[in-house]
């Protein structure tokens, strides 16, 4: 099971930064897209925001559930975001998605940047807290 996490963990590092920001553009873009109905598409613009962005999330929560028994804001913000694509909520599903990867790419570049600095790691906490509140404030609006 451990050899899989760290091939999915690896997996999702392909690209870095660089492909978190083409995403939150491209999630952006299909956001707008979706708002106001600029392509005729088959299907909701908005699908592609949640799979670019909501993907990683969920497999990042995933890995931290079975590897360290982690429950920060990535196992959170994919609850949020399952819960209102069951129920509909496509623009919710993806303000979550966006605020998620945000916050996710932000904890991941303070944990990386600096690895043996205790202040990463409370910097990494409060950014995970803030996505947190907001991912709940955001299921009650």
């Amino acid at each position: 099971m451990k050899k899989a996490m760290e091939k999915l963990e690896s997996l999702l590092e392909l690209g870095g930064t660089k492909k978190d920001i083409v995403f939150l553009i491209l999630s952006g873009l299909a956001l707008l897209v979706s708002i106001f109905r600029l392509l005729p598409l088959p299907f909701d613009a908005a699908w592609v925001a949640i799979i670019l962005c909501g993907i990683p999330i969920i497999l990042e929560a995933v890995i931290g559930l079975v590897t360290a028994f982690d429950i920060k804001a990535d196992v959170l913000v994919s609850l949020a975001l399952i819960a209102s694509v069951c129920i509909g909520e496509d623009f919710l599903a993806i303000t979550l998605a966006i605020i998620g990867i945000l916050v996710l790419t932000a904890g991941l570049y303070y944990l990386k940047a600096e690895k043996n600095d205790p202040e990463s790691k409370k910097i990494y906490t409060a950014v995970s807290a803030v996505g947190a509140v907001v991912c709940a404030l955001l299921l009650f609006l």
